[in-house]
């Protein structure tokens, strides 16, 4: 079910993306810039775009993998014993 969401977000930034594209063409073909040149300045445009939502999407999938998935619960204060045998976890993933 989550992915009809994911999907229908998507074709809806690609429909708005277009937009803005067709509606700057028209603005900057009336200023005198060739078609060539709008259109290389777009598409660097949208791959920075792309490359800037991929870098926010691993570094989202990779805190929530393994920095808060990782946390330990905090003990309570009738718990005894030591806490570096009892976290199963490398020293880098603290508490």
């Amino acid at each position: 079910m989550g992915e009809v969401y994911e999907r229908t977000y998507g074709l809806a930034g690609t429909v708005a993306a277009v937009m803005y594209g067709a509606v700057n063409y028209r603005k900057y073909r009336r200023a005198g810039m060739s078609t060539s040149v709008f259109l290389m300045q777009f598409r660097v445009i949208a791959q920075s775009m792309v490359v800037g939502c991929m870098t926010l999407g691993v570094g989202y999938t990779l805190v929530s993998d393994y920095v808060l998935k990782h946390r330990q619960p905090a003990k309570s204060s009738d718990e005894s014993g030591s806490e570096s045998s009892t976290y199963p976890y490398p020293w880098w993933i603290g508490p």
